[in-house]
């Protein structure tokens, strides 16, 4: 298992995800490199792969118990609802993002450019029928 994050995020996918989700600390790293880049790979722009992110990340600590020792407490429940939140809100931010071409919360089909329409006005007509 692999962590790198660059502090590069205008030339690493990998970083502008990994800052969407908050795991930018080598020393509490959240989610594997591999695991990340099969999760980008699957998603069409970056938000989306950020709220899938948040989604693992989520899952990972709701099977963690809470703990609670005299005064000390680790709630993982909660953290995990906050990841779970934070999922939700990148999908919001996603389909409400209205930026231009360029922006990493449209879709990738968006960017391309205009293709001819797949039907057209008279395309089953038949001449002299």
């Amino acid at each position: 298992m692999s962590w790198t994050f660059t502090n590069d995020p205008a030339n690493s996918v990998r970083d502008r995800v990994r800052i969407l989700i908050g795991d930018t600390n080598q020393a509490e790293p959240l989610i594997s490199d591999e695991v990340l880049d099969w999760i980008i790979s699957k998603e069409a722009n970056e938000i989306l792969a950020a709220a899938r992110a948040a989604d693992v990340i989520a899952a990972h600590f709701a099977r963690e118990a809470d703990i609670a020792v005299g005064d000390l407490s680790i709630k993982y429940s909660s953290i995990a609802t906050r990841y779970f939140e934070l999922a939700e809100s990148l999908r919001q931010e996603f389909s409400f993002d209205t930026g231009s071409s360029d922006s990493i919360g449209l879709p990738l089909l968006a960017r391309e450019e205009p293709r001819d329409p797949l039907f057209k006005l008279g395309q089953f007509d038949v001449e002299g029928g």
